[in-house]
Protein backbone atom coordinates (compact mmCIF):
# COMPACT_ATOMS: atom_id res chain seq x y z
CA UNK A 1 0.00 0.00 0.00
CA UNK A 2 1.35 2.99 -1.36
CA UNK A 3 1.20 6.35 0.62
CA UNK A 4 -0.19 9.08 -1.16
CA UNK A 5 1.36 12.79 -0.62
CA UNK A 6 -1.62 14.17 1.16
CA UNK A 7 -1.49 11.32 3.79
CA UNK A 8 2.57 11.86 3.73
CA UNK A 9 1.70 15.47 4.58
CA UNK A 10 -1.23 14.68 6.92
CA UNK A 11 1.25 12.12 9.25
CA UNK A 12 4.21 14.73 9.12
CA UNK A 13 1.64 17.53 10.34
CA UNK A 14 0.44 15.26 13.31
CA UNK A 15 3.93 13.73 13.95
CA UNK A 16 4.71 17.86 13.78
CA UNK A 17 1.81 18.60 16.09
CA UNK A 18 2.98 15.92 18.50
CA UNK A 19 6.35 17.04 18.77
CA UNK A 20 5.04 20.85 18.70
CA UNK A 21 2.70 19.81 21.61
CA UNK A 22 5.47 18.06 23.68
CA UNK A 23 7.92 20.70 22.96
CA UNK A 24 5.58 23.39 24.34
CA UNK A 25 4.79 21.31 27.47
CA UNK A 26 8.57 21.22 28.16
CA UNK A 27 9.53 24.35 27.49
CA UNK A 28 6.56 26.52 28.37
CA UNK A 29 3.94 24.50 30.77
CA UNK A 30 6.74 22.21 32.54
CA UNK A 31 8.29 25.29 33.94
CA UNK A 32 5.03 27.48 35.32
CA UNK A 33 4.08 24.16 37.03
CA UNK A 34 7.42 24.03 38.63
CA UNK A 35 6.56 27.53 39.84
CA UNK A 36 3.54 26.49 40.59
CA UNK A 37 4.75 23.97 42.67
CA UNK A 38 7.30 26.26 44.24
CA UNK A 39 4.65 28.67 45.15
CA UNK A 40 2.36 26.52 46.71
CA UNK A 41 5.59 25.11 48.78
CA UNK A 42 6.25 28.63 49.78
CA UNK A 43 2.68 29.62 50.87
CA UNK A 44 2.29 26.43 52.71
CA UNK A 45 5.37 27.77 54.62
CA UNK A 46 4.08 31.20 54.81
CA UNK A 47 0.88 29.75 56.33
CA UNK A 48 3.08 27.76 58.86
CA UNK A 49 5.46 30.80 59.76
CA UNK A 50 2.76 32.56 59.81
CA UNK A 51 0.32 30.15 62.77
CA UNK A 52 3.89 30.00 64.94
CA UNK A 53 3.68 33.83 64.83
CA UNK A 54 0.46 34.06 65.89
CA UNK A 55 1.21 31.54 68.68
CA UNK A 56 4.34 33.53 69.65
CA UNK A 57 1.76 36.75 70.22
CA UNK A 58 -0.15 35.24 72.13
CA UNK A 59 2.83 34.01 74.29
CA UNK A 60 3.60 37.60 74.43
CA UNK A 61 0.73 38.79 75.69
CA UNK A 62 0.50 35.80 78.73
CA UNK A 63 4.61 36.95 79.03
CA UNK A 64 3.55 40.80 79.16
CA UNK A 65 1.17 40.59 81.65
CA UNK A 66 3.56 38.42 84.11
CA UNK A 67 6.26 41.24 83.88
CA UNK A 68 3.63 43.71 84.65
CA UNK A 69 2.94 41.36 87.62
CA UNK A 70 6.47 40.72 88.35
CA UNK A 71 6.97 45.04 88.06
CA UNK A 72 4.30 45.82 90.36
CA UNK A 73 5.61 43.27 92.99
CA UNK A 74 8.83 44.56 92.33
CA UNK A 75 7.83 48.40 93.00
CA UNK A 76 5.78 47.19 95.83
CA UNK A 77 9.10 45.76 97.59
CA UNK A 78 10.94 48.54 96.91
CA UNK A 79 8.46 51.30 98.28
CA UNK A 80 8.38 48.85 101.48
CA UNK A 81 12.08 49.40 101.95
CA UNK A 82 13.66 52.46 103.56
CA UNK A 83 16.23 54.92 103.29
CA UNK A 84 16.71 54.51 107.34
CA UNK A 85 15.35 52.57 109.84
CA UNK A 86 14.98 53.66 113.20
CA UNK A 87 14.94 51.31 116.27
CA UNK A 88 11.50 52.71 117.30
CA UNK A 89 9.92 52.22 114.38
CA UNK A 90 11.28 48.42 114.00
CA UNK A 91 9.66 47.91 117.60
CA UNK A 92 6.57 49.38 116.56
CA UNK A 93 5.77 47.01 113.74
CA UNK A 94 7.32 44.34 115.68
CA UNK A 95 4.54 45.20 118.33
CA UNK A 96 1.52 45.42 115.52
CA UNK A 97 3.09 41.75 113.91
CA UNK A 98 2.58 40.55 117.85
CA UNK A 99 -0.79 41.85 118.11
CA UNK A 100 -2.03 40.87 114.58
CA UNK A 101 -0.77 37.30 114.88
CA UNK A 102 -1.60 36.06 118.49
CA UNK A 103 1.98 35.45 119.74
CA UNK A 104 3.58 36.19 123.06
CA UNK A 105 6.69 38.53 122.87
CA UNK A 106 9.35 37.52 125.60
CA UNK A 107 12.40 39.15 124.81
CA UNK A 108 13.81 41.23 122.07
CA UNK A 109 17.56 42.49 121.27
CA UNK A 110 19.00 44.51 118.63
CA UNK A 111 21.82 43.16 117.32
CA UNK A 112 24.89 44.94 114.95
CA UNK A 113 23.26 45.86 111.70
CA UNK A 114 25.26 43.93 108.86
CA UNK A 115 25.71 45.37 105.13
CA UNK A 116 24.72 43.28 102.30
CA UNK A 117 27.60 42.10 99.91
CA UNK A 118 27.45 44.54 97.12
CA UNK A 119 26.32 47.35 99.62
CA UNK A 120 23.27 47.84 98.36
CA UNK A 121 21.31 47.35 101.52
CA UNK A 122 21.87 46.89 105.26
CA UNK A 123 19.99 44.60 107.74
CA UNK A 124 19.41 45.53 110.97
CA UNK A 125 19.04 42.26 112.87
CA UNK A 126 16.58 41.97 115.92
CA UNK A 127 17.09 38.37 117.72
CA UNK A 128 12.83 38.04 119.63
CA UNK A 129 12.01 35.30 121.55
CA UNK A 130 8.21 34.35 122.24
CA UNK A 131 5.92 31.70 123.15
CA UNK A 132 2.81 30.99 120.95
CA UNK A 133 0.48 28.22 119.02
CA UNK A 134 1.96 26.83 115.76
CA UNK A 135 -1.31 28.32 114.04
CA UNK A 136 -0.29 32.02 115.49
CA UNK A 137 3.22 31.37 114.43
CA UNK A 138 2.34 30.90 111.14
CA UNK A 139 0.04 34.19 110.87
CA UNK A 140 3.38 35.83 112.47
CA UNK A 141 5.06 34.45 109.46
CA UNK A 142 2.42 35.68 107.31
CA UNK A 143 2.22 38.78 108.89
CA UNK A 144 5.92 39.62 108.12
CA UNK A 145 5.46 39.08 104.61
CA UNK A 146 2.76 41.35 104.39
CA UNK A 147 4.26 44.19 106.87
CA UNK A 148 4.56 47.65 105.28
CA UNK A 149 8.63 47.45 106.27
CA UNK A 150 10.44 44.88 103.82
CA UNK A 151 11.58 42.55 106.97
CA UNK A 152 12.76 38.89 106.60
CA UNK A 153 13.05 36.05 108.85
CA UNK A 154 16.39 33.93 109.69
CA UNK A 155 17.42 31.14 112.40
CA UNK A 156 13.97 30.02 113.48
CA UNK A 157 14.41 27.36 116.47
CA UNK A 158 10.56 25.92 117.99
CA UNK A 159 10.81 24.41 121.16
CA UNK A 160 7.34 22.84 122.52
CA UNK A 161 6.09 24.17 125.54
CA UNK A 162 3.37 22.88 127.93
CA UNK A 163 1.76 25.39 130.22
CA UNK A 164 -1.47 24.21 131.74
CA UNK A 165 -2.23 28.06 132.11
CA UNK A 166 -2.24 28.86 128.92
CA UNK A 167 -3.68 25.75 127.04
CA UNK A 168 -3.42 27.95 123.06
CA UNK A 169 0.36 28.15 123.96
CA UNK A 170 2.59 24.96 123.07
CA UNK A 171 5.55 26.37 121.65
CA UNK A 172 8.38 28.60 122.36
CA UNK A 173 10.15 29.86 119.34
CA UNK A 174 13.34 31.92 119.07
CA UNK A 175 14.42 34.13 115.44
CA UNK A 176 16.34 36.49 114.07
CA UNK A 177 14.29 39.19 111.75
CA UNK A 178 15.74 41.84 110.01
CA UNK A 179 14.69 44.87 108.62
CA UNK A 180 16.21 45.54 105.71
CA UNK A 181 17.13 49.70 104.87
CA UNK A 182 18.16 50.76 101.26
CA UNK A 183 21.22 52.32 100.38
CA UNK A 184 21.29 55.93 101.58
Amino acid sequence: MKISPLQQYLILGFIGLIVLSFLFYQFALKPINKEIAALEVERDQRKKDLEEAKKIVLKYVEFKKRADSVQRELEWIQNRIPKTIEKTKLVEVINLLQNRSGIYLTGIQFQSPVAAKDASYTEIPVSIRFASSYENLINFLYQVSVSNLFIVVHDLVITPQTDPSHPDVTINAQMTISGIQGKS
